[in-house]
């Protein structure tokens, strides 16, 4: 069976590190490293990593970026179509009556 479509190295990987082959009749993953530091990538920031932080896409820099997770939520009173009103505090249902 003839290769089909090798597709590209990701970023920050070595040539010959990974290799994703779809060939007719299904698709093989040769990982050849047991993992990748995040650092290491081209397109990950991890200045500022702390204790709960979290990758956020950057349109503005093209790149993930160490960010703190958005907290609260949405809160307030909703009624459905079938009248029931729902209340909400932080993301939290606290009543349907």
């Amino acid at each position: 069976m003839g290769k089909f479509y090798e597709y590209p190295t990701p970023t920050g990987i070595s040539e010959g590190d990974e290799k994703i082959v779809m060939e007719k009749g299904g698709v093989t993953y040769s990982p050849s490293v047991s993992y990748i530091a995040l650092s290491s990538l081209g397109d990950v920031d991890t200045k500022g990593i702390a204790d709960g932080s979290l990758l956020k896409w950057s349109t503005a820099n093209s790149k993930w970026e160490i960010a703190t997770d958005n907290t609260g939520g949405v809160s307030g009173s909703f009624t459905t179509t079938d009248g029931k009103t729902i209340t909400v505090l932080n993301g939290i249902v606290t009543s349907i009556v």
